[in-house]
């Protein structure tokens, strides 16, 4: 017997938000493993939908697909859409994520910091 109901399909890197004004042939490129996590309903998924959770929904993504796939789905996606922010938020997780145990602001911290 399952112990919640069925996951929610949460958009990490890029949103729905992101894509609305793309031709539909693009907006579906963001339903990909390299940019999805499965979240509960709910709660879990409105956590998912702030900052920290953001964050830790791209290093769980990052542990399960790898860096190096959800970089090139990136640059496939950067051909027809900015992605800078995405990119540089991907870097800061990952680069967190080998330094977690040295303490230090989180990447959200550090992009307000740099504005």
């Amino acid at each position: 017997m399952p112990i919640f109901n069925a996951p929610d399909m949460h958009e990490v890197l890029l949103t729905r938000g992101k894509v609305q004004l793309l031709p539909p042939e693009l907006k579906i490129k963001i339903h990909t493993a390299e940019n999805c996590a499965l979240v509960h309903p709910g709660r879990c998924h409105e956590r998912a939908a702030t900052n920290g959770g953001r964050q830790l929904c791209i290093a769980h993504l990052i542990q399960t697909e790898g860096y190096a796939a959800i970089s090139d789905w990136l640059d496939n996606v950067g051909t027809f859409m900015d992605v800078t922010s995405e990119r540089n938020l991907l870097e800061c997780v990952l680069t967190e994520m080998m330094h977690k145990d040295q303490g230090g602001i989180s990447c959200y911290q550090m992009q307000k910091s740099s504005n």
